[in-house]
């Protein structure tokens, strides 16, 4: 788990899924956060989809991508309310690209900062890169 002023980043669960689903589910988020054309995805193929990367990932850790999720340090039950992420990591070139996504009642509030602050060190002193974007 990492830890930063607000929020600690932590590995996802299946939970985190139906937390942040009304988040997929959001036409004008996806066109500006994926790469591809957005699509409705219901409930139950985001928890198939989370169940065959976990079974994919068999305990490994992936070198091209490490994703967080979210949570509020005085949020005592850790309910998610972001997803955090550094993706196309390239090892040899020592540079990765970083995503973030918070839920509309987490934003304004400097948790993307600190989300922000918290992977770069993890990015920084942790994973040896010289470039974020």
């Amino acid at each position: 788990m990492l830890t930063g002023r607000r929020v600690r980043l932590r590995a996802w669960t299946r939970e985190d899924v139906t937390a942040l689903h009304p988040l997929a589910a959001d036409p004008e988020l996806g066109s500006l956060t994926d790469d591809s054309a957005w699509t409705p995805r219901a409930l139950s193929w985001l928890h198939a989809e989370y169940d065959r990367r976990q079974s994919e990932k068999s305990g490994e850790i992936s070198s091209h991508h490490a994703g967080f999720a979210v949570q509020r340090h005085d949020d005592p039950d850790g309910v998610c309310i972001g997803d955090i992420s550094l993706w196309k990591i390239n090892e040899h070139q020592r540079t990765a690209h970083i995503g973030l996504t918070l839920v509309p009642q987490a934003r304004g509030l400097g948790i993307g900062r600190d989300c922000l602050e918290v992977i770069c060190r993890f990015a920084f002193e942790l994973r040896n890169l010289e470039r974020v974007q």
